[in-house]
């Protein structure tokens, strides 16, 4: 079961805080926002499970122990994504959750690729994670039977600034190889965002933007530092893991006020 679960402690709160940010501002009834939160889970937990089957299909010239396992993880985390898209989202909006979820497997499908070309520590298959993975706040929003304006920026906003921080983690493991990063790569998100935050600057929504730029951009400037390929990684997570609850409060926020 361990190989089947997803180990990156980012990816979690990428996936929940744009859930609880919608959430907070929509507030679904209750029922229908814990089925939305089980289909998020069984979604997410779903992907190394047919990561291992395309391997099954497509690369492993022999049946691998762990194929049996993932099967019947797809099998039955299919049924409960299946029964939770049913329960969460109100008839009327069956639609628009249709679309979403052919969205969402087009994505599923990309990361399944690039994983299946050994690309799963690559910077395009962890950017098409970010972009996914703040997709459940259009979940929660389909759990009240609709996805309004301000959702569809919660949801953008999120995975721009979830992107964002992935090439300057990959900058930040290159100095540790004692290799040259790539800082025009690392400082790209700084850049996108702070032209997110340029177009929105007649809203709240770019104090949020002008904080994940700074946030981001303090990063991509300490990688100029002597001691950078020294640092723990673990306080880099830390630093990025508490500038993205600061950054989603600021959202929130933002897309409350009128």
């Amino acid at each position: 079961m361990k190989t089947l679960l997803p180990r990156e402690h980012g990816a979690w709160s990428m996936l929940l805080l744009p859930f609880a940010g919608t959430a907070i501002l929509l507030h679904p009834a209750p029922g229908r926002l814990v089925a939305a939160f089980a289909l998020v889970l069984a979604l997410f937990l779903l992907r190394g499970p047919l990561i291992i089957l395309a391997r099954q299909q497509w690369v492993w010239r022999t049946p691998r122990e762990e194929t049996a396992a993932a099967r019947r993880f797809v099998a039955v985390g299919g049924v409960v994504a299946a029964a939770c898209a049913v329960i969460a989202v109100p008839r009327p909006a069956w639609p628009l959750a249709a679309v979403c979820g052919f969205a969402a497997a087009l994505l599923m499908s990309i990361s399944i690729l690039l994983a299946v070309r050994n690309r799963q520590h690559s910077v395009a298959f962890q950017m098409v994670g970010a972009v996914g993975l703040a997709g459940s706040s259009l979940v929660a929003a389909l759990s009240s039977g609709a996805i309004p304006r301000w959702a569809w920026l919660l949801w953008a906003a999120s995975a721009l600034h979830g992107a964002a921080a992935i090439p300057l983690v990959h900058a930040r493991l290159a100095l540790r190889r004692r290799q040259t990063p790539s800082l025009w790569r690392a400082g790209a998100g700084v850049l996108a965002t702070l032209a997110a935050a340029a177009a929105a600057i007649s809203s709240w929504l770019a104090v949020a933007l002008l904080f994940s730029a700074t946030v981001h951009g303090a990063e991509w400037l300490s990688l100029r530092s002597p001691g950078a390929g020294q640092a723990p990684l673990t306080r880099l997570g830390l630093r990025l893991m508490a500038g993205s609850v600061v950054f989603s409060i600021l959202l929130v926020w933002s897309l409350a006020l009128p």
